[in-house]
């Protein structure tokens, strides 16, 4: 955020954004890095993850991805939820098959958390791509601090329109 000239306030708003379970998470010292960060290309790491959010009843459910090279960020609508009240794997496969595949090449790595809709049709999916996965514990949101940034984010936006809207 420095480096694009953002202001200090914004710089410090975005070290306070978490979600709930990333703020009770205890946090120990700093880990040194195992070895020196290199930049990624786009598509090389990509985090992915449901987004569900109420606010004075309007439900938005969806999917974010976020490109870990730069600050490509999508939130894309799951599709075929008008018949059920939660997604399956098959439409969170057939969400990323619209929303990503259909630009650009598939990602080298994805990165997803274990949660119950992501096994099945989307696993399935995703080994056929050849895309190395990186799945993680349903409940270690800060493993996937971008994409977990970006969706607190996109809470706070809903949020904002929902109220001034009324």
């Amino acid at each position: 955020l420095r480096l694009g000239g953002a202001s200090d306030y914004a710089i410090q708003a975005a070290r306070q954004t978490q979600c709930d379970t990333c703020k009770e998470h205890p946090k120990g010292p700093p880990i040194p890095p195992a070895r020196v960060p290199r930049a990624y290309q786009f598509g090389e790491w990509v985090q992915w993850n449901e987004l569900t959010f109420k606010h004075r009843g309007v439900v938005i459910k969806g999917a974010v991805a976020s490109d870990e090279a730069g600050e490509y960020g999508v939130l894309m609508p799951l599709r075929g939820l008008a018949e059920r009240a939660n997604p399956t794997g098959a439409m969170l496969k057939d969400t990323f098959v619209d929303s990503w595949l259909e630009h650009w090449a598939p990602p080298d790595v994805l990165v997803w958390d274990q949660a119950g809709e992501h096994s099945g049709a989307f696993a399935d999916a995703i080994s056929a791509l050849n895309v190395s996965d990186g799945p993680i514990p349903k409940d270690a949101h800060f493993k996937m601090g971008k994409v977990e940034r970006r969706i607190q984010s996109i809470k706070i936006m809903a949020s904002e329109i929902i109220d001034d809207l009324g």
